[in-house]
C-alpha cells in the first residue's frame, strides 16, 4: 500500500511503548538533529513558519513500513490503516525528528508522509526489503549540486568557448569517442584544482573533497571564469600524469617520488602561481584564455613551469624534515605547508631569511 499520512500520525506512533521498539529491524539508529545536517533540515522544514511545511511531502523520501496484516477503511471522511506487528525499516531519521518537534510542541499539522507499507508473514521478504531500502547508492555533495543553475551554465560556456566536456554527473557522457573523451573536465576534480590554486588551499584540496561542495562551493564555482577552472584541471592534469611518471621510475630519489606522489595539488599551487602570477578572474581571461591555447598544443608546454614549481615544494618539504617528523601523506594533508608556500612565493628574499625560510 502507498498512501499519504500526518507527521503527527507517524509521531505519535513513534512514542509507543517500549521507545523504539518500532525501529527494532531498522539497520540504522537515530543520528540526532544538531549534529547532523540532513535530520537537521527534516527539523527546520517541519517546524517552520515560512511555508516549507506544507512541502514536506515532496522534500523528504518517506518512510517505508512491513507488518503482518493490514486493513483499509475507505471512510472519505476519516480514512484510515490498521496495521499488525509494523515496523519502520527505512525512515527512522524522519520519524525520529518529526517525534522530536512533536514532543517540544513545534510540528506543523501541514506536515504529510509519504508511506510505503509491505504486507508479509514471510521473514525473509522483510529482510530483503529492510536491506534493499536501506542499500541504495550514496548521494553526495557532487550529486546534490549537479543541477545548480551555475554548474549548468559552466557547462555550456566551457563546450561552446572550448570545446570541452564539463562533467556536472558521473559518467555523464558514455557515448563520446576517444578523441572527445579526453576532452572531459569532471567538476569534482575541476573543483579540487581551483581550491588548490587560485583558492591556494591544495592540503584541503588534497585531503577534504566533500569541502568542495560544502563551505568552498560558493567560493569556487560562483567565483571561477570558466577559463581558470580549464586551466586549473589542465594543471592539476599534468600534474596527476607527472605523479605517475615519476613514481614509477627507477633513477630518481625516494623522496622526489614522495613530493611527486604526495604533493602534487601543492606543485599545481606552485605551478598556477608562476604561470600567471595569481591573476585570475573575468579579467584576465584572454591572457588565460591564451595560456589554454598554447597548452592544448602539447604537455611540453607545462615541462619549465612544473620543473620550477616542483623544486619549490619539495625544498619547502626537505626544509621542513627534520622539525615536521609527520608521515609525508600527512604533511601534505596539513594546513601549515599552505602557509609555507605562500611565503616562500611571495616574501621577498630578504623577509624570508629574517623569517627563517
Amino acid at each position: 500500500m502507498i498512501c499519504s499520512t500526518k507527521g503527527k500520525d507517524i509521531a505519535v506512533l513513534s512514542k509507543i511503548e517500549p521507545k523504539d521498539a518500532i525501529f527494532d529491524m531498522n539497520v540504522r539508529s537515530f543520528y540526532g538533529i544538531e549534529n547532523n545536517p540532513v535530520n537537521s533540515d527534516i527539523f527546520k522544514t517541519c517546524t517552520s513558519n515560512n511555508g516549507d511545511p506544507s512541502l514536506f511531502w515532496f522534500l523528504n523520501n518517506g518512510i517505508t513500513m512491513v507488518c503482518e496484516h493490514f486493513d483499509f477503511t475507505n471512510d472519505p471522511d476519516h480514512p484510515m490503516v490498521d496495521l499488525k506487528n509494523v515496523q519502520i525499516v527505512n525512515g527512522c531519521q524522519t520519524a525520529v525528528t518529526l517525534r522530536e518537534a512533536y514532543e517540544k510542541g513545534l510540528l506543523k499539522d501541514s506536515v504529510n508522509v509519504l508511506l510505503r507499507i509491505y504486507e508479509t508473514k514471510n521473514p525473509s521478504l522483510t529482510s530483503r526489503i529492510t536491506l534493499t531500502t536501506n542499500n541504495q547508492n550514496k548521494i553526495v555533495g557532487r550529486d546534490l549540486k549537479a543541477n545548480d543553475v551555475v554548474q549548468s551554465d559552466i557547462q555550456k560556456i566551457m563546450l561552446d568557448r572550448f570545446g570541452y566536456y564539463y562533467e556536472r554527473k558521473n559518467r555523464e557522457f558514455p557515448d563520446l569517442p576517444p578523441d572527445k573523451k579526453i576532452k572531459i573536465v569532471p567538476n569534482d576534480k575541476a573543483g579540487q584544482a581551483y581550491l588548490a590554486i587560485v583558492g591556494k588551499k591544495p592540503s584541503i584540496a588534497r585531503g577534504f573533497l566533500g569541502r568542495v561542495w560544502d563551505q568552498h562551493y560558493d567560493e569556487i564555482f560562483k567565483h571561477a571564469s570558466v577559463e581558470d577552472l580549464l586551466l586549473t584541471y589542465m594543471i592539476h592534469v599534468y600534474c596527476n600524469k607527472m605523479s605517475k611518471t615519476l613514481k614509477k621510475a627507477d633513477d630518481i630519489d625516494e623522496i622526489d617520488k614522495e613530493v611527486a606522489t604526495y604533493g602534487s595539488y601543492h606543485i599545481a599551487r606552485a605551478m598556477g602561481f608562476l604561470l600567471v602570477n595569481d591573476k585570475w578572474g573575468n579579467k584576465e581571461r584572454e591572457k588565460i584564455k591564451n595560456i589554454i591555447v598554447s597548452a592544448e598544443k602539447g604537455p611540453a608546454f607545462f615541462f619549465d613551469t612544473y620543473n620550477k614549481a616542483f623544486d619549490i615544494i619539495k625544498n619547502i618539504r626537505m626544509r621542513d624534515f627534520n622539525k615536521n617528523k609527520q608521515t609525508i601523506s600527512y604533511y601534505f594533508k596539513a594546513e601549515p605547508v599552505q602557509m609555507a608556500i605562500e611565503n616562500e612565493l611571495y616574501l621577498p628574499p630578504s623577509l624570508k631569511e629574517a623569517a627563517g625560510f
